[in-house]
């Protein structure tokens, strides 16, 4: 089951925190990516806490297995993390939470970006309709991608 996370919560937040640790260091491990140089394992609970962004959360049996951030803009939804357990990995998961996602009735753009080498959260993108529409590296020579989806909203 899906549901917006109150992450201004300190039980909540510290969930949310566990996930991104386990999560991203498998990611940081794709990427090549000492896990101390990784922006999103150096980030920490109370960040979490007084983030602008929206969290919401898959779980089962009352376990948090996944969450997906988002940040609203005037024309656009942007998706900054999704992470799901390392044990639950390929269990539709991640895909559930963009689905969710991308069919609410609010916007009707969605803006992702992830690690090049991170195969998996580029298929599954492009599993959802996404479209890659940029490639850059950063200043400490990761190379990322940003993929794109339209939707048509009658609003």
């Amino acid at each position: 089951m899906i549901r917006l996370l109150e992450h201004r919560d300190a039980f909540i937040a510290q969930q949310i925190f566990d996930l991104f640790q386990c999560s991203y260091k498998i990611e940081a491990d794709l990427l090549g990516i000492p896990y101390d140089q990784f922006p999103p394992l150096v980030r920490r609970i109370a960040e979490i806490q007084r983030s602008e962004t929206s969290f919401y959360g898959y779980r089962n049996n009352n376990q948090l297995l996944g969450v997906i951030e988002i940040n609203l803009f005037e024309a656009s939804i942007s998706i900054d993390s999704v992470v799901v357990h390392y044990k639950h990995f390929r269990k539709g998961i991640g895909k559930e939470l963009i689905s969710y996602i991308i069919n609410q009735p609010t916007k009707s753009t969605f803006i992702v970006q992830t690690g090049l080498l991170n195969k998996p959260a580029i298929l599954l993108y492009q599993q959802q309709g996404f479209v890659e529409v940029k490639r850059w590296q950063t200043s400490t020579g990761v190379d990322l991608v940003q993929l794109t989806k339209s939707t048509k909203r009658s609003d």
